[in-house]
């Protein structure tokens, strides 16, 4: 691990490689939860999808904005100044991330679908199959 000179931890290859190993586990226990509320899990993908194109369009609107300025993408180079008109799209920016954040924690909480749906029984209402031999 290293640090940049803002003092920001830089875990590089070790922090990629964890993120990429929780991707899965994350995504089917997320798929999972959908489940049991009676929703797809297709739904928690439309969430990602917005996301990303979210956060797609807004670096395209900092970049934009930087290269109109006629300003450098050296990191050292950029006046932040020159981003004041990129406030607003930032601002949007959060408030979609915010939303769709708080979209998907409410769905996650919610309480289990009762008895069985389309994907399966309710886990808080499964009769447990292992047997006690006596």
């Amino acid at each position: 691990l290293s640090f940049d000179k803002s003092g920001m931890m830089n875990g590089g290859i070790l922090n990629m490689l964890y993120s990429l190993f929780i991707l899965v586990p994350t995504l089917s226990i997320t798929v999972r939860r959908f489940h049991d509320i009676g929703k797809s899990g297709w739904i928690y993908f439309r969430f990602l999808l917005t996301s990303i194109i979210a956060t797609i369009i807004w670096i395209t609107i900092i970049v934009v904005k930087l290269v109109q300025a006629g300003i450098s993408l050296d990191p050292e180079d950029i006046d932040f100044t020159v981003l004041k008109p990129a406030i607003v799209p930032t601002l949007f920016y959060g408030l979609i991330l915010l939303v769709v954040g708080v979209w998907s924690l409410i769905l996650m909480v919610r309480d289990s679908q009762p008895g069985t749906n389309k994907y399966g029984p309710n886990p808080k209402e499964a009769e447990d199959f292992v047997q006690v031999s006596e």
